[in-house]
């Protein structure tokens, strides 16, 4: 009886682990899929869709970076051109 219960405990285990192996590919391709389509629409939220220059809330946002980096650094001189 405890033999035919291992035997069991071997089989349930072994299916386990060969669906694991079979469902893994499948999760690793959607995280990957998720990454590119997530890539893909910050692009889209920061370029024109047209001309594909960054739009303007975006480069506010950069310039308010190099700004604030500037200002920790203490530069002493700072250039935007448009």
């Amino acid at each position: 009886m405890a033999h035919c219960l291992l035997e069991r405990t071997k089989k349930m285990l072994l299916w386990t682990a060969v669906h694991s192996m079979r469902i893994l590919p499948d999760q690793i391709s959607i995280g990957v899929a998720n990454a590119r389509l997530y890539a893909k629409m910050n692009d889209m939220a920061i370029r024109d869709g047209l001309t594909r220059i960054y739009n303007r809330r975006h480069l506010t946002e950069l310039l308010r970076k190099y700004l604030a980096k500037a200002m920790a650094k203490k530069s002493a001189g700072f250039t935007c051109t448009f």
